[in-house]
This record gives structure tokens, sequence and C-alpha cells, in this order.
């Protein structure tokens, strides 16, 4: 139990219980067309082959399932790329930029370039801003304290996914630094456990060792 909190206290804390209440208050309407802002269950434009997110079908959602929905439980199945691209989207601005598999080529006489370019807007920059200050605080106090680097503020977000086969599947998504972003990710290490043990910690790494690379 994480007793009375505030919104930024129950996403820091990753309270299922405050966000299956948000659910049930949504409602399945508002709540599927958020999922579709957000292009969940469609298909990804990128280089490389993506498997499509599962979303169940509205006319099957009752309020328990739709309580669960709101914590990302029950039958909704994401993609590695898609929460990667959820956490692109919030750390720049509240828009979705296009993914694509290499930023620039390089020769001795010429430089191919790929051009940034926009999928979606879902949320506005101020809604961003606000979601990107309680990730801050799941690194800072939350779950994903295991995520803290040295001299950089990280926004992330812990996961627990249920696995009906095993041991639950751990996800951390994540950006940083919080007040710049350089590096969004997904991390997902299935059969594992907590999302804030297992997967927290390799985005610590991954994150470590990106920003160096990229003030190269």
């Amino acid at each position: 139990m994480t007793g009375t909190q505030n919104l930024t206290g129950a996403f820091a804390l990753s309270s299922n219980v405050d966000f299956a209440q948000i659910a049930l208050r949504i409602g399945v309407e508002r709540w599927f067309e958020y999922a579709a802002r957000w292009g969940l269950g469609a298909s990804e434009e990128f280089d490389l082959p993506v498997a499509r997110d599962r979303l169940p079908e509205k006319s099957d959602v009752s309020p328990s399932i739709l309580a669960q929905l709101g914590f990302g439980q029950a039958s909704l199945l994401v993609t590695p790329m898609r929460m990667a691209l959820i956490a692109a989207t919030i750390a720049h601005e509240g828009v979705t930029p296009r993914p694509y598999v290499v930023r620039q080529l390089a020769a001795s006489d010429t430089a191919l370039a790929t051009r940034p370019e926009t999928l979606a807007q879902p949320i506005s920059a101020e809604t961003a801003h606000e979601v990107r200050s309680m990730m801050v605080a799941v690194v800072a106090r939350g779950t994903g304290t295991a995520a803290r680097l040295t001299g950089v503020t990280v926004a992330g977000k812990t996961g627990t996914a249920t696995n009906p086969h095993g041991r639950s599947h751990a996800w951390f998504v994540a950006f940083a630094p919080a007040e710049a972003p350089r590096v969004a990710l997904s991390v997902v290490i299935e059969n594992v456990g907590y999302g804030g043990t297992y997967a927290a910690p390799v985005a610590r790494e991954v994150l470590r060792v990106a920003l160096a690379r990229s003030r190269r």
C-alpha cells in the first residue's frame, strides 16, 4: 500500500489502485480515444519489422478490465518500440518523432543524414512537461531509483507485466537529461520480476554509455 498520494506520488510509487480509479473515471470511450492518439495498435513505420501492439475489443471491456488497463495490465500488450516512442514523445514536447535505424552515414567525401520527421502530437507540450516532472520523481524517490546517474537528471517509469507462464516481465522507459533530452529508451527483460529491480539498472547503464558517446 502506498497510502494517500497526489498524482505525482502515485506515479512515482507506481500505485495500481490510483490508476485503476483514474481509468474508471475516464471511461472506456475516452481511454480508447487516447490509446488511438498514441498509436496503440497501429502498425509502425520503421526500417525493420516491428510487432504490433494488442488492445482488447472495446465491446469486451468491463469495469474490471478497464481498471486493469489503467495500469497497463489485462489483455493490453505493447512493444518495446511503442514504449520507446512514448518516452521520446514526452521528452520531445509532446511530439512523436519518426524512428529510424541510422542518423547519419559519413565517408571521406560525402555524408547522408536522416531528416527529422514527426509522426503525431498526442499531447500538448504543457502535459508533456507535467509527465516529465512525474517521471523525474520516479527516479529521484520512487520505484526507479536504480536508474539514477550522478550529475544527470533521469526521467523514467518502471513497469512489471504479469506473465501467466512464470515470473513477471520487467520494464523501464526513460530519457535523459530530463531538462534537455538526448537519449530515450525502453528496456524489457522477460521472466525476471520487478521493473525497478531488473530493468532500471540496465537502463541506467545504457543511458550512461549513450550520453557519454553523444558528447563526442
